[in-house]
Formats: C-alpha cells, structure tokens, sequence
C-alpha cells in the first residue's frame, strides 16, 4: 500500500507503474498533484483520490486498461481524448476494446478539478 497526504502545496510522482502497489491513497487539502503511471503494472490496482480544494492531474499510459469515477461537488472532470464517458465511468481505450481494469481509480473532491491525461 502506499499514501501521500500533502496539506497544501504541489506533489508530483512519476512512474508508479514500477511502484508494484495494489492500494494507493492520495489525501490533501488545498494541494495540487501530478501522478504519472507510466511504468510496468504488473497487478491489478486501486486508487482513491480525496481532496478539498486543488487539483490532480492523473497521466495514464494509452495501453493501460483504467476505469475512473470521480465524485466532485462541484465540477466536473477534465478529460482527453483517451477516456471515453461509459455510464457514471471514464475508461480508456483498452477497456472498450474489451480488456477488464487493471488501474480503478476513485475521486472524491470538494472544490478540485481532476484531469484525466493519456501519454
């Protein structure tokens, strides 16, 4: 499992990918991140997002099969080209072709904004 909680302030992790996590939690106030997931997943894995007030820019490789649903307050989720809207679910490419999630990720903000990015 991993965690990063940051009150206020900017946090950028890149390649968690190689990180071999099965449980991520990424906890904040007024904070602002970038989380790149490049890298070799090799195991199906969660992650929950929960802010107060920022943003969170998620950079999801454009073979990487990831689901994402996202409860803001206010707002709604800024996404790419490389998410298709299913339901209440952002999901990539991969998974409309028919591949299950590898990458589940769940947001829950108040006043943020959470980008979906392919790369």
């Amino acid at each position: 499992m991993l965690k990063f909680g940051v009150g206020a302030g900017r946090t950028e992790v890149h390649q968690l990918g190689n990180a071999n996590f099965e449980d991520l939690s990424v906890e904040g106030g007024v904070a602002n991140y970038v989380l790149d997931f490049g890298g070799d997943l090799t195991r199906t894995a969660e992650v929950r997002l929960a802010i107060t007030k920022g943003s969170i820019e998620v950079r999801i490789p454009t073979a990487l099969a990831v689901e994402v649903t996202s409860e803001n307050l206010r707002g709604k989720p800024r996404v790419d080209r490389g998410f298709v809207k299913q339901g209440s679910r952002w999901v990539s490419k991969p998974v409309i072709d028919g591949k299950p999630p590898v990458l589940r990720i769940r947001s829950s903000m108040v006043l943020g904004q959470l980008s979906l990015i392919a790369i």
